[in-house]
C-alpha cells in the first residue's frame, strides 16, 4: 500500500532552503521517491491556507517513508530545512489499496 508525505512550509530563506533541496533529492533515489507536487502557487478552494508552499511525496509504503525520514541522508539534510523554512506540518497519509 503506498504512502504519502504532505509538508506545509514557509520558506524564511531561499538560498539555504535550494540546498536543502539539492541535498534531499539525492536521497530519493534510494527511497523510490515520486515528488507529486512542490509548489508555492497554492489556490485555495475551501479553508484557510495552512502555508505557503505544500510539498506531495509517494512513498512504496508508510514503512519506507519512515525508513526515508530516519535515513541518514535525509537526516543530513534535514538541518537545513529547519534552517530555512518554519515547517506546519508533516504528515504520512496511507494510500487507498484499490482493487
Amino acid at each position: 500500500m503506498s504512502a504519502y508525505v504532505v509538508v506545509a512550509l514557509e520558506v524564511n530563506e531561499e538560498e539555504q532552503f535550494a540546498e536543502y533541496v539539492e541535498k534531499v533529492a539525492d536521497s530519493f533515489g534510494l527511497y523510490s521517491v515520486d515528488v507529486l507536487a512542490s509548489s508555492s502557487e497554492l489556490e485555495m478552494i475551501e479553508g484557510v491556507a495552512p502555508s505557503e508552499r505544500i510539498v506531495i511525496l509517494r512513498f512504496e509504503s508508510p514503512e519506507r517513508a519512515r525508513s526515508w525520514y530516519s535515513s541518514p541522508e535525509y537526516q543530513r539534510a534535514l538541518p537545513l530545512r529547519h534552517a530555512a523554512a518554519d515547517t506546519k506540518f508533516m504528515v504520512t497519509v496511507k494510500g487507498l489499496a484499490l482493487a
